[in-house]
């Protein structure tokens, strides 16, 4: 099952609303999403905070603002 990353924070809507629309398309895919919360880490802190929510796909990486439908291509060449 191939795996994504999602670097996010607690009360970040925009990580929330990446979320709840990649879900239904991730499920069809058979993708995991891996949530990793970037204030668990002082490394991923200082390296993503200004750029949630990003997605990390194992060719690539989608900072904010995430164009969606580059992103489910991409999902859809992963899977």
């Amino acid at each position: 099952m191939p795996t994504i990353i999602l670097y996010h924070r607690d009360g970040c809507h925009l990580c929330e609303q990446v979320l709840w629309e990649l879900r239904p398309h991730t499920a069809r895919l058979g993708i995991r999403v891996q949530e990793v919360d970037i204030t668990a880490d002082p490394a991923l802190w200082q390296r993503f905070r200004y750029l949630i929510p990003v997605i990390e796909t194992p060719t690539r990486a989608f900072f904010a603002p995430i164009d969606m439908e580059e992103l489910l291509q991409e999902l859809e060449e992963v899977a």
